[in-house]
């Protein structure tokens, strides 16, 4: 009564090691990164001053940044480059950071982030980002902080540097850029 059925021991237990092989394999090769990672450390220290980049550091997919990961989170994105420029009529990919009326404190605090991750931005009117008011739900009148990109996988690329969600990422149409 109440007795579960032997397994199939040894079949059962040979099947699990052999799963767990990659898995160790994969542990082993981040020990002897990291080990040869400390080791390299180890016997630069005694430089002084700053030094270049190598081929293989400048290929890395960190980005220096204030925001940047520390060792136990996972690696971020490299930073996406912005559009430096919106055209009248351009059409690009808007990261709302903000959303609100002239002086909401919530502005200044988005343009301070984009500033810290390198991004040039200032609050202005949603209603000259056609379709932006209208995707995100909010009212046409009031002013937002958004950073542009050609692409939307560069939009997306930024959403794991900000501190909080984006309110959107909209494909908008840019006016008032006379």
């Amino acid at each position: 009564m109440g007795r579960v059925p032997p397994g199939p021991g040894p079949a059962r237990t040979s099947t699990m090691l052999v799963l767990n092989i990659p898995v160790m394999r994969r542990l082993l090769m981040v020990v002897a990164v990291g080990s040869a990672l400390l080791a390299a450390c180890a016997s630069d220290s005694g430089t002084s001053g700053p030094t270049s980049p190598t081929a293989s550091e400048s290929s890395s997919s960190e980005s220096p940044s204030p925001a940047a990961p520390s060792p136990s989170e996972s690696p971020l994105p490299p930073l996406p480059p912005a559009v430096e420029s919106v055209m009248h009529g351009g059409t690009y990919f808007g990261v709302y950071l903000a959303v609100g009326e002239a002086g909401d404190p919530a502005l200044t605090a988005a343009v301070e982030q984009a500033n810290a991750l390198g991004y040039q931005a200032f609050p202005g009117d949603i209603a000259c980002d056609q379709g932006a008011a209208e995707a995100l739900g909010v009212a046409d009148n009031l002013m937002a902080v958004a950073i542009y990109f050609e692409q939307v996988e560069q939009a997306n690329d930024l959403i794991p540097w900000l501190h909080q969600p984006p309110l959107g990422v909209v494909r908008v149409q840019t006016y008032c850029a006379d």
